[in-house]
């Protein structure tokens, strides 16, 4: 019988090991991070309200006030819920009365009669709290 003898392998034949590159998925990752970091706070302002713009705004105004939404079909939404324009003064009143120190931010939208903006913002100034604002954009020139 033949015994049958191993062949040595060479010392360069060593199967290449796979190198993964992670450096542009992190790269992809960031970028989509700053892009969600930047976009996310333009989702959480309210689109549901076309604002009026001026020329000069009032930068002063309460860190955390009480928002009221007068949208385009007139209904009113308080804290994002809705509100029945009767009840619009003790909803106010009641938030009023749970923390003083906040203002009023009255963000009507621009379509609506000057009529209809001025009668709520009389309304939200008659419920006697600190301060009542109007939400405006920027007019560009």
């Amino acid at each position: 019988m033949r015994t049958r003898r191993a062949i040595p392998k060479p010392a360069s034949s060593k199967l290449p090991e796979p190198d993964i590159n992670v450096t542009p998925l992190v790269d992809v990752v960031l970028v989509l991070l700053i892009i969600f970091m930047v976009v996310t706070p333009k989702l959480a302002q309210n689109p549901i309200v076309n604002l009026p713009s001026a020329k000069a705004i009032d930068q002063k105004q309460s860190a955390h006030p009480i928002d009221v939404i007068l949208k385009k079909d007139k209904t009113l939404l308080v804290e994002d819920a809705p509100v029945e324009r009767a009840s619009l003064p003790a909803r106010i009143a009641d938030l009023h009365r749970s923390e003083p120190d906040r203002g009023i931010l009255l963000q009507a939208d621009a379509a609506l009669p000057y009529g209809e903006v001025r009668n709520t913002f009389a309304d939200l100034q008659a419920t006697g709290t600190r301060g009542v604002a109007l939400k405006v954009l920027l007019k560009k020139q």
